[in-house]
């Protein structure tokens, strides 16, 4: 769900993205059976990764990055800096234990707050 479209530009490939957002919960743990609706804030924000780049998606500090934030940024959806979505990633396309557990996360508010410079020595 698109909360703001954002303004100004659109990411290119090897920029980095810094990520916010308000809080994620995990919508069901098909390991336990359980469908957790506590919201948990986000202690590791700001996350980044660098777009078009999978490796990054992976390699931030928390552990928390993902494919599944750069999905919405391909020309598809035409989401621009400062975009905020709500965004449901399911566990393909989430961080490695969210997939290893099958477990789906809701992000609220999941911002795209800043594009970094283009990265050319990747």
């Amino acid at each position: 769900h698109v909360v703001e479209q954002g303004v100004d530009t659109v990411v290119l490939p090897r920029q980095e993205v810094v990520v916010r957002n308000d809080y994620f919960y995990y919508i069901k743990d098909y390991i336990t059976g359980d469908t957790l609706h506590n919201e948990v804030p986000s202690l590791f924000s700001p996350m980044s990764f660098v777009f078009g780049i999978p490796e990054s998606y992976v390699a931030d500090k928390a552990g928390l990055a993902c494919v599944g934030w750069a999905i919405p940024l391909s020309s598809q959806y035409k989401l621009k800096k400062g975009a905020i979505i709500d965004l449901i990633i399911p566990s393909v396309s989430g961080n490695s234990s969210d997939n290893a557990a099958f477990r789906p996360v809701f992000y609220k508010h999941l911002q795209y707050s800043d594009f970094g410079p283009i990265d050319i020595a990747i």
